[in-house]
């Protein structure tokens, strides 16, 4: 696992455990695959986050798979009706631009970046 450094973000005030950050993040890197994987939450119901990643101590390293996790009506479920209702959507992913990467994260999603130095 990596260190990751969220700095401030908007935060939710819960009724459980008070303040909770909006967005979480979390990064892996398979130095025998060379593959870096970032996931992210946004748990935000209302708005949309950006995630501004740094990678410029992953020099030649781009995205080659996107997905994400959420849908429209946050209660939604799979169901015996609807196996497939909620479901991860593949995405063209991001361009990593001079050594960053800005991934836009839909409300109430969970989001998958991989990146790797070939595809």
């Amino acid at each position: 696992m990596l260190r990751v450094e969220c700095g401030s973000g908007p935060v939710v005030e819960t009724a459980r455990y008070g303040e909770v950050p909006l967005l979480d993040v979390v990064a892996t890197h398979d130095d025998d695959a060379d593959q870096l994987v970032i996931f992210a939450v946004n748990r935000g119901q209302r708005e949309s986050l950006v995630l501004d990643i740094d990678l410029r101590a992953f020099p030649g390293y781009r995205v080659v798979e996107q997905c994400v996790l959420t849908d429209p009506d946050v209660r939604a479920a799979n169901t015996s009706a609807q196996p497939d209702r909620v479901r991860p959507q593949t995405l063209p992913g991001p361009a990593v631009d001079q050594g960053r990467l800005s991934v836009m994260l839909p409300s109430v999603s969970w989001t998958m970046v991989r990146l790797a130095t070939s595809g």
